[in-house]
């Protein structure tokens, strides 16, 4: 009796076919996973497509890649630990800067507070170019998110009067646009996410009672506002 592979001399690679459909399929699985990993609704659409194209021999079903991906929702513990990273780094070679610069919760958010003399001179409101590095630092973070921004400008409870400044008022609106301007300018954030407020003196973060909690009313808060 004739053995099987002199019963069939044509089948003896038959098994390559099983092997090549196996490494395809296998292909397109990772391709799906990375692709999901991304979180790129419109990615997935795509490929998802081009794989069905590919194994349906061009029979493309509808595809509900809302269904498929929930949204991505971007917590505040999510935030808060990119930003404390971010933050960490940028000041690595000012330690005794990272004091001056803090994440501090709110109803509507999570606010990066920065005390004025990490931005500004005394009285002034031009950001001063070490700390322009800082906010283009955190630019880069902020705009992997799509959350809004609120720029707040605050001051202590002295009164300013000098040729650049008649008011509080003044000084808290220019401090605060002028690090939006940074962020939206130079950072490249959109400007349609970004709203500038003044307070003046009326919101103080701790009561105007000492020196050192004048100064830490003396501050410019980036808000990234919950979705």
């Amino acid at each position: 009796m004739k053995n099987d592979k002199e019963r069939n001399p044509g089948n003896l690679d038959r098994w390559l076919l099983t092997y090549a459909d196996l490494i395809t399929l296998l292909l397109g699985f990772f391709v799906v996973l990375y692709t999901v990993s991304q979180i790129s609704a419109a990615r997935y659409k795509s490929v998802t497509r081009a794989l069905q194209g590919a194994f349906g021999h061009g029979r493309v079903a509808a595809v509900h890649t809302d269904a498929m991906i929930p949204p991505i929702r971007v917590t505040r513990q999510m935030l808060s630990d990119t930003l404390t990273n971010a933050i960490d780094f940028a000041l690595l070679d000012q330690p005794e800067l990272r004091s001056a610069v803090t994440l501090v919760p709110q109803l509507d958010g999570i606010a990066l507070r920065f005390q004025d003399r990490i931005l500004f001179d005394l009285g002034e409101a031009k950001v001063k170019p070490e700390a322009e590095k800082l906010l283009l630092s955190l630019a880069g973070v902020l705009s992997r998110f799509p959350n809004r921004l609120r720029i707040d400008g605050h001051t202590d409870d002295l009164p300013i009067h000098n040729a650049k400044f008649v008011s509080n008022w003044q000084l808290s609106t220019a401090r605060a646009a002028n690090v939006a301007h940074v962020l939206h300018e130079k950072g490249g954030i959109d400007g349609e996410r970004i709203t500038v407020t003044a307070h003046s003196e009326f919101q103080p973060a701790v009561p105007n009672t000492s020196d050192e909690n004048r100064a830490t009313n003396r501050r410019v808060e980036v808000v990234v506002l919950d979705e």
